[in-house]
């Protein structure tokens, strides 16, 4: 007769094994995985894809975008993103337009190794949070602006020097406008640059350049549009307000909405254009952007604001 606790081991020794074998081949092959080193970025295809892509995006609104070729996109920085399951790379690249302008706009990706397949985002499944959030804020972080950039609507007698990139109608831009003014006493100088999402955003910001040139005072417009002005989908509608807002600017453009829209147009147009591209030009590419002293800050993140002006 078997010995029965012989048995008991026997048969418990061959339950375990598989699950020993597995958990090894596992340790193995994490352990292949952290020896081996990363695959590095092909940039080359990945110039190609790029400009492909814009191609196909840009080229049918506009014709110059067609010409694009790898020639015109530059990487500036990459930075490989470590996950359990492979390596990506976070990329920040520039793309010229493919004309004598010679315009440019910065954009930041995350990639696979290839340079093939774009991820907008790797989350955990459990908890959502995003592991290549850090990467990307890494990526798009502009070390130095310009103290001049954009336009001064205040001074102060704090000691903080703060700019702001936004878009009137951007929903955390018009928080962060609402902390501004609370926090008022804490600048000393406060300068903004229109960043339009959209034509009723671009309507508003041709408003606020001809309340400029109409003497009004900068504060006052710009409050008016984060404040007070209701949010649209329609230009025209955007300008009735203003007209309604603003007893001067109807005195000098009329009470007809559309036509003067049609003069905002001829007159702003291309200056808010430029302005957004100007902002692009720098590694812009959301709303709203706050640099406080210098130091950049994505989105409106009241602590991380409050934390700098201590």
């Amino acid at each position: 007769m078997p010995n029965p606790m012989y048995s008991q081991n026997a048969i418990g020794f061959h339950l375990k094994w598989p699950r020993i074998f597995c958990i090894l081949l596992f340790l193995l092959q994490v352990s292949a995985a952290f020896a081996s080193p990363s695959p590095q970025l092909d940039e080359a295809a990945f110039r190609q894809h790029a400009a492909e892509r814009i191609r196909i995006m840009k080229g049918n609104k506009d014709p110059r975008f067609l010409q694009t070729t790898e020639k015109h996109v530059t990487i500036e920085k990459t930075a490989p993103i470590t996950l359990p399951t492979g390596t990506l790379y976070g990329v920040r690249f520039r793309v010229a337009t493919p004309t004598d302008e010679k315009e440019s706009e910065v954009v930041t990706l995350i990639v696979d190794p290839s340079g093939t397949f774009i991820y907008p985002d790797v989350q955990e499944l459990s908890t959502g949070k995003s592991l290549v959030r850090d990467a990307l804020s890494e990526l798009r972080k502009i070390e130095h602006i310009d103290s001049a950039y954009g336009k001064e609507i205040y001074r102060g007698t704090g000691t903080h020097d703060v700019i702001l990139i936004s878009d009137p109608f951007c929903p955390h831009c018009r928080k962060g406008w609402g902390w501004l003014i609370e926090n008022k006493g804490k600048l000393r100088s406060l300068r903004i640059a229109h960043f339009p999402l959209g034509p009723a955003s671009e309507a508003a910001c041709m408003a606020l350049k001809d309340l400029a040139q109409l003497g009004v005072k900068p504060m006052e417009a710009e409050d008016y549009a984060y404040t007070f002005l209701n949010p649209t989908n329609e230009p025209k509608e955007v300008v009735r307000q203003f007209l309604e807002g603003f007893a001067e600017f109807k005195k000098a453009n009329g009470e007809d909405a559309e036509a003067v829209l049609k003069k905002l147009e001829g007159k702003y147009r291309e200056a808010v254009h430029k302005e957004r591209a100007d902002a692009q030009a720098i590694g812009i590419a959301s709303t709203p952007t706050f640099f406080i002293d210098g130091k950049m800050v994505e989105g409106f993140n009241a602590a991380k604001i409050e934390e700098i002006l201590k």
